[in-house]
């Protein structure tokens, strides 16, 4: 989740509920930190379109 407010609420509670893992990366700034430091785990990333859209091209 690239945020911590009411999306990553919702989000978490759903994951909860199926045993899945359900991170905030703090903010748009942290994303890309966020998602290298999973490595090759199978990630699932949820921005907005305004967050992700300069960040679009993480490698």
């Amino acid at each position: 989740m690239e945020d911590s407010n009411s999306g990553y609420e919702f989000f978490s509670v759903i994951c909860d509920e199926n045993q899945i893992v359900c991170i905030s990366a703090g903010g748009k700034s942290n994303l890309k930190t966020v998602v290298r430091k999973l490595g090759n785990k199978p990630t699932l990333v949820i921005a907005d379109g305004a967050a992700i859209g300069i960040l679009s091209q993480i490698q």
